[in-house]
């Protein structure tokens, strides 16, 4: 990768926040943290409900509309680029297509998967379900501009092994035991979500038939000039055949690539050009 570019996580961070004071001359930005927007309801793009957006977050682990400055105001908060983006399928059923999947009925925004452990369990940033169906939601904006070093409590060894999927327990052991390394990528936290995925249980009670782990990422346009967001795509691939053959269907799909997507149904273009104004951007 020889005459690429580097960038770290503050560069990215001033790079987005110099953007968007750019295209908001009229937002207020905090004086002392100039990357923020003063309230959170200011990082919210039109067309996406304050309310539901606080009763989700509000509640989340991440804590995201909490402390000073909240999470949810910095200009690259992956949660508030996540509820600007899937925010109208929250009020609108039918409205949302990801990479081929469609027809799903119900949505929240930061949703505890539980597996039966102790502590915290899986929390993903976006799911939507249908009585036959799941698909649960990883998004990123910056977080991959920093190195990952997966952690698993003792207590996954047993969960995995117990969980019906030899696949994912495979994987499992991989990560956890050193077999294969990350770095840009979290495959920690992805095989902690493909876990909650597999003990998720709908309404009746059932696992549902089709189980979907969308993991949906932020890059600028120039994304090739940067080494490591090819790196971030070559970790991709890696983790995709890792996983490949269980019974959670991985979907990594990148932002500018939903974005395109969505521009050419008349259902959501509108909503896609708001949000590419927002979040399409050159580093």
């Amino acid at each position: 990768m020889a005459g690429l570019k580097s960038l770290s996580r503050r560069q990215g961070e001033i790079g987005v926040g110099d953007y968007l004071r750019s295209t908001m001359p009229e937002t207020e930005f905090r004086a002392s943290h100039p990357n923020h927007f003063r309230r959170w309801e200011d990082a919210v793009v039109d067309g996406v409900s304050l309310d539901l957006i606080e009763a989700d977050f509000g509640g989340g682990s991440g804590n995201e509309l909490q402390g000073d400055p909240p999470k949810f105001c910095a200009a690259y908060s992956s949660s508030a680029l996540c509820a600007n983006v899937f925010g109208p399928a929250r009020s609108c059923p039918g409205w949302l297509h990801f990479d081929g999947l469609h027809g799903f009925t119900e949505f929240q925004f930061e949703k505890k998967l539980v597996t039966g452990l102790g502590g915290t369990p899986p929390n993903l940033d976006f799911v939507a379900t249908s009585p036959d169906s799941i698909l649960a939601v990883e998004s990123k904006f910056l977080e991959t501009l920093g190195r990952k070093v997966p952690k698993f409590a003792d207590s996954y060894r047993r969960a995995y092994a117990g969980c019906g999927c030899e696949r994912l327990n495979a994987a499992y052991e991989a990560v956890a035991f050193g077999e294969v390394s990350f770095s840009s990528l979290d495959a920690a936290q992805l095989l902690k979500h493909a876990l909650g995925i597999v003990c998720y249980r709908n309404h009746a009670g059932a696992v549902p038939s089709s189980l979907y782990l969308g993991y949906v990422f932020w890059e600028p346009e120039n994304w090739r000039d940067f080494r490591i967001f090819r790196q971030h795509r070559e970790e991709l691939e890696q983790f995709s055949a890792l996983i490949e053959r269980s019974k959670v269907e991985f979907r990594p799909l990148s932002y500018l690539d939903l974005w395109d997507s969505w521009r050419s149904r008349s259902e959501s273009r509108t909503h896609a050009l708001s949000v590419e104004r927002r979040y399409r951007l050159t580093l």
